[in-house]
């Protein structure tokens, strides 16, 4: 995150003939390169401000006279300076400065160029760092240069009621994200699923996100449960206290034995299913899905390793799941907390129309989660109104007049009346469900 050069990829890396060669060989597979975009501070040691003098510009801190010398704030000339976090060796930018503006966001800019040379969007490193204005232009100047491409911030917190810098930020008015890192259901998720807060709390916050975020963002959710800024999620799992609040010293003493890791295992498994249940994007760190562990950075940026291929046919299984259903990507969803250790989640297409008003065939897929250690038993009414769906595709649902639920993975068939089952679960479990009218057409085959 301490840029040295915005053209240039790192030589330790390849060349910007290898960068745009890679995004045409995963363009050619139905992948895409996403950037992440780093534009509220640079390396002191960058051909910007070239503490060193490593460069050949004449940076910053070489005088008045470099070109770039008006993008940083010196208190005292020139070793003392405006820097991200009180880190010596990330000095910040001051955004609003014109020739920085029009270096990063001009015709011919960063933003621009990288797409042209093959990038299909840009994730924003700490976005609420960056001015309003700054992020309307990048955007504009993102889908200038490729109308699909995408504008993802990284926020931390509730991006409908995020305040940063003494304003409420305007991040779900279309015009300076398409969405956000879904940190907040991450957090959530590995509360409940510790034992550190209930499914009522869980839904609670997934039930607030589909009310309060505008569909278009909603649908595009970064749905994480991991990522370089925080533990894996195994190792998350593991613990019942937020790594997070402890010191790096005190996390690299930790030690989590195999009994620890073998229930961060187990509760990973119900992650995962949630992650690809709901609407947005599961979003997988690398080597999450093979196993790995690491606790907060530094120890979650170990080289890829396979550690468990139970987990990875687990994450595999989830893929093809999501793949094969429209409801899981295009469906509307209810929430359900029949139980404090019980999170219930239904994708539904009903009515002959998905969430975006689209023709889709009728269908409906239930998750059930139970996060005890020991079988419980509960009953959920799957349709009953307040769980998330809007009123017209809840009615649509009930005159569906679904009457079993069969898993999809085993031959279990639970018997729906007027839409409430009752269902029976292991400790531990995720049991996955499509719904079907025994009297009319099976759905979700």
């Amino acid at each position: 995150y301490n840029t040295a050069d915005y053209e240039r990829i790192d030589p330790l890396l390849g060349t910007n003939e290898d960068f745009s060669a890679l995004c045409r060989a995963a363009n050619a597979r139905g992948m895409r390169v996403i950037l992440d975009g780093v534009f509220s501070h640079t390396g002191n040691i960058s051909r910007y401000f070239n503490a060193d003098g490593r460069f050949p510009d004449r940076g910053a801190a070489q005088g008045e006279d470099s070109p770039y010398f008006e993008w940083y704030s010196f208190t005292h000339f020139p070793d003392r300076y405006e820097c991200w976090w009180g880190d010596r060796s990330l000095p910040n930018v001051r955004e609003e400065t014109p020739s920085y503006r029009q270096y990063i966001l001009g015709e011919n800019g960063i933003v621009r160029r990288w797409l042209a040379a093959g990038a299909s969007g840009w994730r924003l490193d700490v976005a609420d760092e960056l001015p309003d204005l700054f992020l309307e232009e990048l955007f504009a100047a993102a889908t200038a240069e490729k109308s699909d491409a995408v504008v993802l911030g990284e926020v931390w917190e509730n991006a409908a009621m995020k305040e940063a810098y003494g304003r409420l930020r305007p991040y779900l008015h279309g015009r300076q994200m398409h969405s956000v890192m879904n940190y907040p259901l991450r957090d959530a998720l590995v509360a409940f699923l510790t034992g550190r807060s209930t499914a009522r709390t869980l839904a609670d916050l997934l039930l607030s996100q589909r009310l309060n975020y505008p569909q278009p963002l909603y649908y595009a959710l970064m749905n994480l449960t991991a990522s370089h800024d925080v533990a894996r999620t195994r190792s998350a799992l593991a613990l019942d206290f937020d790594p997070r609040s402890r010191t790096r010293a005190e996390l690299a003493a930790l030690e989590i034995t195999d009994a620890m890791a073998a229930r961060g295992a187990q509760l990973q498994v119900l992650a995962a299913a949630v992650q690809f249940w709901l609407p947005g994007i599961p979003s997988i760190y690398y080597g999450d899905e093979a196993g790995m562990q690491g606790l907060c950075d530094p120890f979650n940026r170990a080289p890829l390793q396979m550690c468990d291929t139970q987990m990875l046919q687990w994450y595999a299984q989830l893929t093809t799941l999501r793949h094969a259903h429209p409801a899981l990507t295009r469906g509307e969803v209810a929430v359900f907390a029949p139980a404090g250790d019980v999170l219930c989640i239904l994708r539904v297409i009903a009515g002959g129309r998905d969430a975006f008003g689209e023709e889709a065939e009728d269908e409906a897929l239930l998750l059930i989660v139970n996060r005890a250690a020991h079988p419980v038993h509960c009953h959920a009414e799957l349709t009953c109104p307040g769980a998330g769906l809007c009123e017209e595709t809840r009615l649509a649902f009930v005159r569906s007049e679904y009457d079993c639920a069969a898993g999809c993975f085993d031959d279990t068939h639970i018997v729906l009346h007027d839409g409430v089952g009752a269902f029976g679960l292991p400790p531990h479990a995720a049991k996955i469900y499509r719904l079907e009218n025994r009297h009319g057409t099976e759905t979700g085959s």
